[in-house]
């Protein structure tokens, strides 16, 4: 276990004990769990190579600084008045929504030659130039003026920490998701604004607030670039020590456990009825921060119950396990959680 999934334990296990307190808007079903892990223990799991038409094709190198853009702004796709997603077409005729419209409108920038991929770039970048990024088909992109300002800290974080090329950032680690002594890229991003995802949690016992690291977007870099790395033919060098990445947790995510088919988590019906009539859910509130960790919670438990049961020459790592649960929540037809954020 990394040491942020280790900052959120706090947080599951405090939620647990307050249960008591009326606070069980999130609840772990543990005899679906594992259920739910026998099952998971008899698939085959893939490791995602990340070449779907919205990326760059042939140059892997090219593709790390890439998705580095992409994911300093891979967050809340969805317009929460309309519940519609951001959608384009590129090329024309071909439709994306969600993350892989962000993505195709970022690829769509690279192919017109306007350079996103350069700090120096970025950090001076104006509104009418992402707006000529984000051209949609029907749906606007939400929180343009937030991109705006988070693809800026990147430009600004490569800067001040002494970067001139998000390649630097993963050759200073030497491809090291977490390491206690040396450099890393766990520890390099959190230097970064554009990459932030904390959550200040309140200690039930000692009173004292408390900082939970999810740092989704930051894990979710390394989880991408270590699948399209393996899948490069010795032109990428791998993550090192992919077992280190910890739970992504995506609003996706959560759809999945709860799913009618998966039963894992248990929202209350005041939850249910709030997700189903649209409503938001506040930033940093305490419902939100129980979504959070109790996903990742039940990911990491997840991911120990299924090598438990699986032979050792068939482990997995959360690269595997994340990708599979994630394409579970997006055909799940759920409604997910509202919450406007740059976290997830």
């Amino acid at each position: 276990m990394n040491p942020y999934t280790e900052s959120i334990r706090l947080a599951w296990e405090n939620h647990n004990r307050d249960l008591v307190r009326g606070y069980n808007h999130v609840n772990v079903n543990r005899d679906k769990l594992d259920e739910f892990a026998a099952n998971l223990a008899t698939k085959d799991f893939e490791l995602p190579s990340w070449r779907a038409p919205v990326f760059p094709q042939d140059d892997d190198e090219n593709f790390l600084r890439f998705i580095f853009v992409a994911n300093s702004i891979n967050y809340c796709f969805t317009d929460f008045k309309t519940g519609m997603k951001f959608d384009m077409e590129y090329p024309e005729g071909v439709l994306w929504q969600g993350s892989f419209a962000m993505t195709a409108c970022l690829k769509r920038a690279v192919d017109n030659g306007m350079p996103i991929l350069n700090p120096a770039f970025l950090k001076e970048i104006t509104l009418p130039e992402v707006e000529v990024i984000f051209v949609h088909k029907d749906t606007r992109i939400p929180m343009k003026e937030s991109r705006l300002q988070q693809l800026r800290l990147l430009g600004e974080d490569m800067q001040r920490n002494g970067f001139n090329d998000f390649a630097d950032v993963f050759k200073t680690s030497d491809y090291y998701v977490w390491r206690e002594s040396g450099d890393c890229i766990l520890k390099i991003l959190e230097k970064f604004q554009s990459y932030e995802d904390f959550r200040i949690y309140e200690d039930l016992e000692t009173r004292k607030a408390c900082v939970l690291k999810f740092q989704k977007r930051a894990q979710l870099l390394a989880m991408i670039y270590h699948g399209r790395a393996v899948s490069s033919k010795g032109k990428l060098q791998p993550i090192r020590d992919p077992e280190s990445i910890g739970p992504i947790s995506d609003y996706q995510v959560p759809n999945a456990l709860r799913g009618p088919d998966v039963g894992v988590l248990e929202y209350s019906k005041d939850l249910t009825r709030r997700i189903a009539e649209g409503k938001e859910i506040k930033e940093n509130s305490i419902v939100e921060v129980s979504i959070r960790a109790k996903t990742v919670e039940v990911m990491q438990e997840l991911l120990l119950l299924i090598n438990w049961l699986r032979p050792q020459d068939k482990q997995i790592t959360m690269a595997e396990l994340d990708y599979y649960i994630w394409r579970v929540g997006r055909k799940s037809g759920m409604l997910h959680h509202y919450t406007y954020t740059t976290a997830y």
